[in-house]
């Protein structure tokens, strides 16, 4: 073989070469665009599905000035501007007490609103204004389920067996207590929602529960920062 046919055999190798050099850097490249697009799809999606991302989109509520209250079993704090309403005395051995921002709120007419807090099948009570809440509590002893998760299972089963469009989350770790669970039902035919945190230590488990409209104008995240106010005594 002379040296010309040489030469060109040589140039072929490098440029089939090349080419392969050059197909192999086009699908490194399609490949990690489309790795870029789907990551940049699933970072638009975590803002939604990650709790904690959801979280930190939220306005934060101060609640530095928040009042609090105590009962037998634990401390609560809310706005300072809500209000603390109770009577003289107990029903069924039930401390009678509610909080809301309605001042003129008629505890001693819906006296059992501070007794049944749990969800049942329709709404303890019938708001009207958007703006209103009304917060009771009731508190029973955990052993009677077992442990703390034993007890926030059996109240998440039973909301949801008393009514059916109930949702719930859980705890993400069960091994930090107390455990704090929360349950809404949505009345449509009433245009009511109930919102039900359970909040459970070795010893008793609180049912704190939010009645609203279905619409109401409240932000959840003052909700949610009642429920984990709550100290057990």
């Amino acid at each position: 073989m002379n040296n010309k046919a040489q030469s060109i055999i040589t140039s072929l190798l490098f440029l089939i070469l090349f080419i392969g050099l050059v197909i192999c850097a086009y699908h490194i490249y399609t490949i990690n665009k489309e790795l870029d697009t789907a990551n940049a799809k699933i970072t638009k999606c975590s803002i939604f599905l990650s709790e904690e991302n959801v979280q930190s989109l939220k306005k934060e509520v101060d609640t530095s000035d928040w009042k609090k209250q105590g009962t037998d079993f634990f401390t609560i704090r809310f706005p300072q501007e809500w209000h603390w309403i109770s009577f003289s005395g107990e029903v069924r051995g039930h401390d009678v007490h509610v909080i809301s921002n309605d001042s003129h709120f008629n505890l001693k007419k819906y006296y059992e609103i501070s007794i049944f807090s749990d969800i049942g099948p329709s709404p303890s009570i019938i708001l009207k204004n958007k703006s209103d809440v009304i917060i009771s509590d009731t508190v029973t002893a955990t052993t009677n389920a077992g442990t703390p998760k034993d007890s926030i299972d059996a109240h998440v089963a039973l909301a949801k067996s008393n009514y059916s469009k109930t949702t719930c989350k859980v705890p993400y770790d069960w091994h930090k207590v107390p455990l704090i669970a929360s349950c809404t039902a949505i009345f449509d035919d009433e245009n009511q929602r109930k919102t039900v945190y359970y909040i459970a230590n070795e010893e008793h488990t609180i049912i704190l529960s939010f009645n609203t409209t279905r619409k109401t104008t409240i932000d959840e995240e003052i909700f949610d920062k009642i429920a984990e106010s709550v100290v057990f005594k």
